[in-house]
């Protein structure tokens, strides 16, 4: 599973991250790269049975704290 994560992946890099390179947007392709790290790091936690806790508790106190519900 870890190798089909990361096949997938490396296809997601060719197909997307590439062309923006090449057209010299620096910031959007910063911001992607960023994003694609960040969720092929979560991919790959999840495809070797690492259990993530869920960001839906802290978001809820976030939303409340804002607007006081």
């Amino acid at each position: 599973m870890f190798a089909l994560v990361l096949l997938g992946y490396a296809f997601i890099v060719l197909i997307d991250t590439v062309p923006i390179y090449k057209d010299g947007t620096r910031r959007e392709f910063w911001v992607s790269t960023s994003l694609l790290a960040v969720s092929l790091i979560v991919a790959l936690l999840f495809s070797l049975g690492v259990d993530l806790p869920s960001p839906a508790d802290p978001l809820k106190e976030v939303v409340t704290k804002i607007y006081g519900l």
